[in-house]
């Protein structure tokens, strides 16, 4: 039965809750999580930061061609790429992942490998780290794009060595030698002659991508590709 008596203590709770965010957006008009500059009204970002999505596609380069086949990137780490990721990264902004997701999926659409992909995985965190940050923004990417473009996504790729973070090292080879050893496949599961897509938010040296493309070639994968919302510069 319905509590009218809730229902009619709910309705001036709602309203009040309106009325405090509009007040909030009218004095504090929110800004674009893109640049941090111009005023959105219900959107995530601005108009000129959408199309930024949409209009610069990359290659990375100076990869190891015998570890990934073919990598793509939607832009440079920088506005508004940079700021995006970490939002979605480091402040909980989880809403900003369907919207990322859409302009991976428009890439992948649109490029002759990728679009061949049988499975889409995203690159794991350790499970000390998921705790921490409760949630893995480049699995909620690879599940859009799985969504999307009708690939199935899977989770056998996992984070078995709690490594330092990257981004505090900043020798190329240093930054491989952390990560050998941390990830690997399922040891139930093959992954025989599939063609996996690798997903993840950004990319600097690619030691990231390359040690998880070698856990997914050796649990029998025919290559390995992978999709990035951003490349960061060239040192």
């Amino acid at each position: 039965m319905v509590n009218l008596k809730s229902l009619s203590l709910a309705a001036p709770f709602r309203a009040a809750r309106f009325f405090l965010i509009s007040l909030r957006d009218f004095i504090f008009p929110p800004l674009c999580f893109g640049c941090g500059e111009k005023e959105t009204e219900n959107a995530l970002i601005c108009p000129e930061c959408l199309k930024a999505l949409y209009r610069y596609p990359l290659p990375v380069h100076g990869r190891t061609k015998d570890v990934i086949a073919h990598v793509r990137s939607l832009g440079l780490y920088a506005p508004p790429f940079l700021s995006l990721i970490h939002e979605l990264k480091y402040r909980n902004r989880t809403k900003l992942a369907p919207m990322l997701g859409d302009a991976l999926t428009s890439l992948l659409m649109t490029d002759p490998l990728l679009k061949h992909a049988d499975l889409v995985a995203s690159i794991p965190l350790h499970p000390a780290r998921m705790r921490e940050r409760g949630y893995n923004q480049s699995e909620l990417l690879a599940r859009r794009v799985s969504q999307l473009s009708g690939i199935p996504v899977t989770d056998v790729l996992r984070r078995v060595k709690n490594t330092k973070s990257q981004a505090r090292i900043v020798d190329p080879g240093k930054r491989r030698d952390n990560l050998k050893g941390a990830f690997a496949v399922s040891s139930d599961t093959t992954l025989q002659d599939k063609q996996v897509l690798l997903i993840d938010d950004v990319t600097t040296t690619g030691a990231t991508l390359d040690a998880a493309a070698r856990a997914v070639l050796d649990a029998g994968a025919r290559c390995v590709y992978a999709l990035v919302v951003a490349q960061a510069h060239k040192k």
